[in-house]
């Protein structure tokens, strides 16, 4: 048996974790803050109240003020997604 120089070493250096910085949840008004995009169960509260006014049986009015702005942010995606879908059947 021969014996061969040591391979080089393939593991790549650690980088260091960069802390995530809480920010104010998506929703736009309940003033919780995180640090991922939406408070715990905000997403699915905004988009709840997005399929109502997509589907017509309320409008935004009817939204409650804290989360006006998240049921649009969910209203304009669900809108990118039919639109995407659209572009690829196409």
């Amino acid at each position: 048996m021969t014996n061969f120089p040591a391979l080089p070493s393939t593991r790549s250096a650690r980088v260091a974790k960069v802390a995530k910085v809480a920010k104010p949840c998506k929703c736009g008004g309940c003033g919780h803050t995180t640090k991922s995009e939406w408070a715990s169960g905000h997403d699915g509260y905004c988009t709840g109240w997005a399929v109502r006014v997509e589907k017509g049986l309320i409008t935004l009015a009817n939204v409650p003020d804290a989360f006006v702005n998240g049921v649009v942010s969910r209203l304009m995606a669900r809108a990118a997604k039919v639109a995407a879908k659209v572009e690829v059947a196409a």
